[in-house]
């Protein structure tokens, strides 16, 4: 089949070549010309439906009052600083409130909300459906009390929403009714019942914090009574003077271990001289200040000095014996005598001073751990003391600061305020917010849209026609021999096999020329005796119709052409050429007819026509079993050598395989398939019978009824 060119086929824009992968965007667009009937039902049915919504859904109107919480800015609605961000948690919990049951149920109460339909569903239209059922078919049970507030407080919180203002510390309060009014009203009742609520709640606060205030106080002021009577108890019993009795003792003992230390230090000394003066002793010599810087041992030594030189003045004026030198000696020894006794004095004087000295120590010492036992005793008293006193003070800061507190309290008392201010109170709507019917209608149409365009898309996966010249090589593998375009009928032409005769310069007739002249080439036979098979995928697919303009047209073209009715079981061919004729092929097979005399001739066209004819217990495949016993090779090659052209009309190959005659001696196999008729599954089925059957070429492809307006 490669010598079949894209351009020899006569319609513009011919597809993709054979084993292409489909383009999904030309395939929804193909779904959508093709269902465009039903897109516009849908989409129409779709539209008419929400316009029918919109018109019946009662109009609803929403009022806005605005309230702020806490804000310290003029005005709350301008954006928070970014340092000052709102309390987002408060907020929620303020929204909340007004979801409350015991808000709503104020409300109700002030407004009488029940009787209001829309907040009380006993009041309601049980609608359209209840209307028609039958009386035991519904609940005719009276509701409770609990279950028809139940049902009020629902309603209500369903027409109720609370949002943030922006970035703002305000909140807005929407309330949706039919009626404009109440809406107003109700968003109003909401705003001024939370203000009242607040005030209330804390004028309740105020009084229970003053009472548990006073009672408070009673057990406090009897606290501090008892705990500084305690802190005077403890000073008297332990004679604590505020302020003195410790820095008293410190001081003192600060003082006694300045004495110690002094103590210390003249023992030292006095035992130090005591040392020095006897070793000064041993060896004969004064070492002590004491005993050098004495007046009266230095008296005696002089005069000991003195009585020395004058001993010796009176040893070397007089012998020994003599009683001046005596006496000399005598006084000499005396004040020698005087002053060892001296000496003993002082050194005597020096052991009693270390013995004074040892004695002042120990004396201080035992002050001085008195002082500190003392001391230690005073300091545990004051600490005793300290801790009453931080008590009690404790306790009077306390009675202090409660009784501060009672009296802002009593400040407070009657100046009560709600943490929330009314910015707006809201207005009386004048236009419903509730439904968008525009939008509704918009959104009805988009979604019809895509509910047709999606019903589309899934027909188109679902679908196994071939649709397109595309679809057909895609699923064959092979290129398409012809596509014929779909004639109209009318009047005149009963068949588009007529209009190679009415109209031999159109497109079908045209086409046809193209596809005798691919035969030709095709068949590989030169000269004369071309045997065609024309054949369909399956019934209804025009094959009959090709056919017989194949052979008109060449019929036209001054050839000698043969007709063959190759369907007894649904003969065709008479009815398309108006020939009518007793005998036929089965005949001239089966019973001996003579072939010339079965012959006839088409009424409009120069065209011989063998119908299929009938012999007695024929059946749909008498004629392939006539063939086979008869030899129709004979018969063949007669046909051969008296015509130039000849035209098998054959059953559809999914229902009759079998009924294929001169199948596997033919030169060219046509398989005529019908755009959006022909499903690829048997388009599959036929190519395989055409295997089995021992055809050993490629048939050659006819695409039928495609849109004229592919044709140039």
């Amino acid at each position: 089949m490669a010598l079949i060119d894209r351009p020899a086929l006569g319609y513009e824009g011919a597809g993709a070549e054979p084993g292409t992968v489909p383009n999904p965007i030309a395939e929804i667009q193909r779904a959508v010309r093709r269902h465009w009937l039903l897109m516009g039902l849908v989409v129409g049915f779709g539209t008419a439906a929400s316009v029918v919504i919109a018109i019946t859904l009662p109009s609803l109107f929403t009022a806005h009052a605005q309230i702020a919480i806490e804000t310290a800015q003029p005005n709350p609605l301008v954006p928070t600083e970014p340092d000052r961000v709102p309390d987002r948690a408060k907020l929620e919990s303020v929204a909340e409130v007004f979801s409350s049951e015991a808000l709503l149920r104020d409300v109700i109460q002030d407004l009488n909300l029940d009787y209001y339909p829309d907040f009380n569903p006993e009041l309601r239209w049980p609608g359209v459906v209840a209307r028609f059922l039958p009386t035991g078919t519904t609940d005719s049970r009276p509701a409770t009390a609990e279950g028809r507030v139940a049902g009020q407080l629902r309603a209500v919180r369903a027409a109720l929403s609370v949002s943030q203002v922006g970035r703002s510390n305000a909140l807005s309060i929407s309330f949706t009714a039919r009626a404009p009014e109440l809406a107003a009203e109700v968003a109003n009742r909401l705003a001024l019942r939370y203000i009242d609520r607040q005030v209330n709640d804390r004028r309740t606060r105020l009084s229970r914090a003053r009472s548990h205030l006073n009672r408070r106080l009673e057990t406090l002021r009897a606290e501090v009574e008892q705990k500084e009577r305690k802190v005077q108890e403890w000073r008297a019993e332990r004679r604590l003077v505020e302020g003195a009795a410790a820095s008293v003792l410190q001081e003192q003992i600060s003082q006694l271990a300045s004495q110690i230390s002094l103590a210390r230090a003249d023992l030292a000394l006095a035992a130090s001289k005591g040392r020095t003066n006897s070793l000064g002793a041993a060896a004969g010599i004064a070492t002590i200040p004491e005993v050098i810087e004495s007046p009266y041992l230095e008296s005696l030594k002089s005069e000991e000095r003195q009585l020395v030189a004058e001993l010796m003045a009176a040893q070397n004026r007089f012998f020994d014996g003599n009683p001046q030198v005596e006496m000399a000696r005598e006084v000499l020894a005396q004040v020698r005598a005087r002053l060892a006794e001296e000496t003993a004095n002082i050194a005597q004087s020096l052991e009693v001073s270390v013995a004074r000295q040892e004695q002042r120590l120990a004396d201080l010492q035992a002050e001085m751990e008195r002082l500190q036992g003392e001391f230690i005793a005073r300091r545990n008293d004051e600490i005793v003391l300290n801790g009453l006193v931080r008590e009690a003070a404790v306790s009077r800061d306390t009675y202090e600061t409660l009784l501060r507190q009672r009296g802002q309290l009593q400040l407070q008392a009657g100046i009560e305020q709600s943490d929330a201010h009314i910015l707006s109170l809201a207005q009386v709507p004048i236009r419903p917010s509730k439904p968008k019917r525009k939008l509704i209608v918009a959104g009805g149409g988009v979604v019809s849209v895509a509910l047709a365009f999606f019903l589309v898309v899934l027909l188109a996966q679902i679908d196994d026609t071939i649709n397109t010249i595309e679809d057909v090589e895609r699923v064959s593998g092979l290129q398409v021999l012809a596509a014929l375009p779909k004639e109209r009928a009318s009047a005149k032409r009963s068949s588009p096999a007529d209009s190679v005769v009415d109209a031999p310069g159109g497109a079908f007739a045209d086409a046809l020329r193209r596809l005798r002249a691919k035969l030709h080439v095709m068949s590989e036979r030169a000269g004369a005796g071309i045997v065609v098979h024309v054949t369909a995928v399956r019934p209804g697919d025009g094959a009959s119709s090709v056919a017989c303009a194949l052979a008109r047209t060449a019929a036209l073209a001054r050839l000698r052409v043969l007709l063959i009715d190759g369907h007894p079981a649904d003969p065709a061919v008479g009815r398309l050429t108006g020939v009518e004729a007793p005998v036929g092929l089965l005949n001239v097979l089966t019973e001996g007819v003579d072939l010339q005399g079965a012959i006839q001739v088409d009424r409009r066209s120069p065209l011989n026509v063998l119908l299929a004819g009938t012999t007695k217990g024929a059946v749909a495949d008498g004629l392939t079993s006539a063939i086979m016993d008869t030899g129709a090779e004979r018969v063949l090659d007669r046909i051969r050598g008296e015509f130039d052209f000849v035209v098998i009309d054959s059953p559809a190959l999914v229902s009759d395989r079998g009924s294929l005659m001169f199948g596997p001696a033919s030169d060219a196999i046509v398989l005529v398939t019908a755009l959006h008729k022909t499903s690829q599954r048997d388009l599959v089925r036929a190519l395989r019978g055409l295997s089995t059957l021992g055809f050993g070429r490629e048939p050659g492809l006819v695409v039928n009824y495609v849109a004229r307006d592919l044709f140039g």
